[in-house]
């Protein structure tokens, strides 16, 4: 293995292992119909270098096993984030990022409502909700947080932008 697949590679454990750290460190309110994940500031970085994708939605595996939803979150809650990255990876190079944001939000909603309606009986267009603007809320500060953060260019240097 050469030295940037190494690199790489760590740097993939590393973003999984501090997804898990945030969403298990604030666990409170990373789970259930109304959540407040801060470890979702993460799923922006794939705007500035798609290849955090893997690492992030690792992250989202391991943390869902420790969900209080059990295995269904671990599908449903990683396919959401995989979803959400995807898409909006893909709107952000044909418009502006701004626009791409709805694609986590959206996806997160929309799934993890279907998951809590499967998993709780609650009310689905309630949880889209819920979810939605919860997410929407870590999705926009997390934007603003990372995009000035990445004026610096030691920090846009570290993560391959």
């Amino acid at each position: 293995m050469n030295k940037s697949a190494t690199l790489w590679l760590v740097r993939t454990a590393l973003i999984a292992a501090l997804y898990v750290t945030l969403t298990i460190a604030f666990s409170a309110i990373s789970y259930g119909p109304i959540q407040f994940r801060i470890s979702e500031l993460l799923i922006l970085l794939p705007l500035w270098n798609h290849r955090w994708t893997p690492g992030i939605v690792m992250g989202t595996i391991i943390a869902n096993f420790f969900s209080p939803l059990g295995l269904i979150d671990v599908l449903f809650g990683s396919f959401a984030t995989f979803l959400g990255i995807v898409s909006m990876t893909r709107v952000a190079k044909m418009s502006s990022p701004i626009y791409s944001l709805c694609c986590p939000v959206l996806a997160n909603a929309y799934i993890i409502a279907l998951e809590l309606r499967i998993v709780y009986s609650l009310p689905f267009w309630e949880s889209v909700i819920y979810v939605g603007i919860s997410e929407a809320i870590i999705v926009l500060i997390g934007y603003f947080v990372i995009s000035t953060m990445a004026k610096n260019s030691s920090f846009r240097k570290m993560i391959g932008a």
